[in-house]
């Protein structure tokens, strides 16, 4: 019998992962040699605890298609505020003048409604009822006080809600409420004039603080808060 020559790569007596075993005849992988481990082992894995899972304490990373820690949980955010949102100055400024400019709209609207001929001077009424004969409409003004005067009355208890709901709308960080704020302030820009500037001249001021950076960063945060499903 003639010696085979031996593999360098191979100590003396150990078979290759999956090769047959001369003397056995078997196809047997051969087992690890003292102090080494078998594939797949992980040294620091206590006994009995299925390989490929993490230990208790250790860290493991999400899979596919399932939100990472912080995701899952409520985390932080990319853009995220920090804390609670805390309300600016410039907003608080914003709302009060909004709700001032509101109060002193109602209170000269109805004072104006109740008065006798709803403040207008005799000469004014006859001015008013010869300018309805020149369009053909035979009308009496005095008749027609009345009516002029629950309009002017329901009219105004609107325009009221109005303010006061743009002006909570902007406390709670509402940015339609700004752009319907800014677009009543205009409008009301026609009636500065006479004592429509005690009112006017606040809303407008009013405004100018809903668009100042602390109002802005305010309702940006308050979006963010919305988006996310977080209720105050």
């Amino acid at each position: 019998m003639t010696d085979q020559p031996r593999d360098p790569q191979r100590p003396y007596g150990q078979n290759p992962y999956g090769e047959q075993d001369p003397n056995t005849g078997s196809d047997q992988p051969a087992q690890p040699r003292y102090g080494q481990y078998a594939p797949n082992h992980d040294p620091s894995a206590p006994s009995g605890q299925p390989q490929g899972q993490p230990q208790y304490g250790q860290y493991a990373p999400p899979q596919y298609g399932q939100p990472g820690y912080g995701q899952q949980f409520g985390g932080f955010q990319p853009g995220a505020p920090a804390g609670p949102v805390q309300r600016p100055q410039t907003i608080d400024r914003s709302y009060w003048l909004i709700l001032a400019a509101g109060a002193i709209f109602g209170i000269i609207n109805l004072i104006s409604a109740f008065l006798p001929n709803l403040g207008m001077s005799q000469q004014q009424m006859d001015l008013l009822e010869q300018q309805f004969s020149d369009a053909g409409m035979p009308i009496s003004v005095q008749e027609l006080l009345p009516l002029v005067q629950t309009t002017t009355i329901v009219m105004t208890l609107i325009l009221v809600g109005v303010y006061v709901l743009i002006a909570r709308g902007i406390r709670n960080g509402s940015n339609v409420a700004r752009i319907f704020g800014t677009i009543f302030a205009a409008i009301s820009v026609f009636s500065i004039f006479g004592l429509g500037f005690l009112y006017v001249v606040p809303g407008i001021v009013g405004i100018v603080f809903a668009y100042l950076r602390p109002s802005s960063e305010y309702m940006r945060a308050r979006a963010w808060e919305k988006a996310s499903g977080i209720r105050r």
